[in-house]
């Protein structure tokens, strides 16, 4: 199989030769034949009508797609103020994490859902099935979103539509990165900045990381991370071996993805990144806040923080990165700051009359 693929910020030409059992994980770089499959099972509970409000919920639950369930958190007020004293309110979309996969509930988005509440914003978190192609980010992720800009609810907690900003956690990270870049432009507000709480900056770049301390890709030093292969690393079950926790995780990411078919990563991933030749084309850049920990082996703290300053060159960005000393799978308070840097963003932005695109 010829793999022709651009070196830095990508894949060397010739980067995967001699495969051999494992063959199919070549495609998940490019072109490819296609390797293990997957058929997405929707668990009943993700099936479910699921509409959970935050305390103070003044509007109606609004009605979500059945493959996607929200729980809505209106900023707190004293007792006795009336709403009509609000105006301009921040809303923030959360997102958990699962490698792709199905999240039916998050505890870290939540948690920082009711952080943002106590600070005068509303939260919106969003659940949902396995993410595998670009319709599946348009009906479980961009759908949602629009229809709860749109609803009663943000009219009657009067969110502003210039005031949008994006979180999550692991995957729930990659989302909220993607949101402003990848899909802005299919997007009928704009995201004014995310955090990106350890989730990969790029889905295909994180592949290609994790293959090549697994040994499963020729090694290249702009995939050095902050341990080496036959170091001993964290995982949510303990200490294990740096290369063996690779295995592991691409095996577990690539069966939620439904199979490694051609394409399979480009909804996930930024082209200008691994292709020397593509420029990122965003008409106004999103700022970015990467928060990684120096015990996260998936998401490798060095690597992560590499990929989103390389993103920052290319798009002229404004985009900052956060490390604390920590594990995978954290809450947001591991780096408090990060809260103030987004509402510090959501506040500071253009205040020229919104324009939604139809």
């Amino acid at each position: 199989m010829d793999m022709k693929i651009n070196r830095f910020p990508g894949i060397p030409p010739g980067l995967i030769s001699g495969m051999n059992r494992r063959q199919w994980l070549g495609a998940i770089l490019g072109a490819g034949s296609l390797g293990i499959g997957g058929r997405r099972a929707v668990s009943q509970s993700m099936m479910q009508l699921v509409k959970t409000p935050g305390t103070e919920l003044w509007g109606k639950p609004i009605p979500i797609d059945q493959e996607c369930n929200v729980q809505l958190f209106s900023p707190e007020r004293p007792a006795g103020t009336s709403k009509s004293v609000l105006a301009d309110i921040p809303l923030i979309f959360l997102f958990g994490g699962n490698g792709m996969g199905a999240v039916v509930k998050s505890s870290q988005a939540l948690q920082l859902a009711g952080e943002l509440q106590s600070r005068g914003c509303a939260a919106a978190v969003l659940n949902h099935p396995e993410l595998q192609t670009r319709m599946d980010f348009h009906r479980s992720i961009i759908g949602p979103m629009h229809k709860i800009i749109g609803s009663d609810w943000a009219k009657q907690n009067c969110i502003d539509t210039q005031k949008i900003g994006a979180a999550g956690f692991s995957a729930g990270g990659l989302i909220a990165t993607l949101l402003g870049t990848v899909y802005q432009r299919e997007l009928n507000f704009k995201v004014q900045a995310a955090l990106n709480y350890y989730g990969p900056v790029d889905l295909r770049q994180w592949f290609a990381f994790h293959m090549v301390r697994a040994g499963e890709m020729q090694y290249d030093s702009f995939y050095d991370g902050l341990r080496g292969p036959d170091e001993i690393g964290h995982s949510a079950n303990g200490a294990i071996r740096c290369r063996d926790l690779s295995q592991r995780v691409i095996l577990k990411v690539a069966q939620n993805l439904g199979g490694m078919a051609p394409g399979r990563l480009h909804p996930f991933s930024h082209e200008c990144l691994w292709n020397d030749r593509s420029d990122c084309g965003l008409a106004e850049p999103m700022p970015i806040m990467g928060i990684f920990g120096t015990k996260d082996d998936n998401c490798d703290s060095v690597f992560q923080s590499r990929l989103l300053m390389r993103m920052a060159e290319k798009t002229g960005a404004r985009h900052e990165v956060r490390i604390y000393q920590g594990l995978h799978g954290v809450g947001w308070d591991a780096c408090p700051e990060s809260v103030d840097w987004l509402i510090q963003q959501l506040e500071s932005a253009d205040r020229s009359p919104a324009t939604l695109i139809a």
